[in-house]
């Protein structure tokens, strides 16, 4: 009987394993039941054997052990802690059995599996509401060109998120204009640092997933200022209805029946140096428009879904990626 040696463990019951060693020539045969081992913590682990051979010119690695933990149902967890047996005969005939166990440190718990990946469509549509519309609502045109371009690509593809900003409807031209106060400025301001935050919220959980950047009136100057502002990544395209700082002299952006020259109903913002901007205003809506009848308000500047504009952009944008 071989009785093994570990640090920091003792040995069973004496008797509880053996090791039985048939010599034959220069190989020996070696073949165990199994022997309990006891860690510091009393746990009892079991060392069970196999057959095999060991000798010069033969594999010194004859045998592979396994620590197992034994439980009081009778079940077992291996470890996977591997040990070996090796065999040599000196000059006078005598073997010498040299039994070998890795470091017998029973297994960590196994760690609770990672909880589920957020679930990320292949696109978002973030649109940017006008002054005065429900809060939580998306804007006609938005809500129109979500509608299409999901058609486009694929109902679970697409998903829509809407600014959660104020949008106050009842702004001062001149705090606008001079981004000095009242609650049209503060709206705006909420909603530029809402858009930021969610574009690179969603940049960082779903960097496979593209965004597309909706915005009508008041919700069109807060989309196309945090664009221009440098937040891009991520965002595929700009899609906007009557911003009030429309260039009607950006013509590589600019759609609709507008009129070149007027500036819009509080200034001209620079033209958008590259990606994918489409900007839709209209001639004499007194938003994108300078100097247009106010009455306008209620036609020109509240049609674009009517004459089915951001359905022309979902197309547009559904070709670029």
């Amino acid at each position: 009987m071989i009785s093994p040696s570990v640090a920091g463990f003792t040995a069973g019951p004496p008797g509880f394993g053996t090791v039985e060693v048939d010599a034959s020539g220069d190989r020996a045969v070696i073949a165990w039941n199994s022997y309990v081992l006891r860690g510091p913590d009393g746990t009892a682990y079991a060392v069970r054997g196999s057959i095999g051979n060991a000798g010069p010119g033969c594999n010194p690695d004859l045998a592979h052990e396994h620590l197992s933990q034994g439980f009081p149902n009778g079940t077992s967890q291996d470890l996977g802690i591997d040990g070996s047996v090796t065999a040599s005969k000196d000059a006078s005939g005598f073997w010498t059995i040299t039994e070998t166990i890795g470091a017998a440190t029973p297994s960590p718990p196994t760690s609770s599996p990672p909880g589920p990946k957020p679930s990320c469509p292949d696109y978002y549509v973030i649109d940017s509401r006008g002054s005065g519309e429900a809060a939580g609502a998306t804007s006609p045109p938005g809500f129109q060109f979500f509608e299409v371009f999901q058609q486009l690509k694929s109902p679970k593809a697409v998903k829509v998120i809407a600014n959660t900003y104020p949008a106050k409807g009842n702004f001062s031209l001149l705090g606008a204009a001079l981004h000095t106060g009242g609650s049209y400025y503060s709206s705006v301001v909420q909603g530029k640092d809402w858009l930021s935050n969610e574009i690179a919220t969603i940049g960082a959980r779903c960097p496979s997933a593209k965004m597309i950047l909706t915005g009508y009136s008041q919700g069109a100057q807060v989309t196309a200022d945090v664009y221009q502002n440098g937040s891009t990544s991520h965002v595929l395209a700009v899609v906007l209805f009557g911003d009030p700082y429309f260039n009607s002299r950006d013509s590589r952006v600019d759609r609709g029946n507008f009129r070149v020259g007027p500036k819009g109903g509080l200034g001209s913002r620079p033209k958008f140096n590259g990606g994918h901007v489409l900007s839709y205003c209209h001639a004499n809506d007194p938003v994108c428009q300078f100097g247009s009848n106010p009455i306008a308000l209620f036609t020109n500047h509240s049609n674009y879904d009517k004459l089915n504009e951001p359905a022309q952009a979902a197309q547009a944008v559904a070709s670029w990626g």
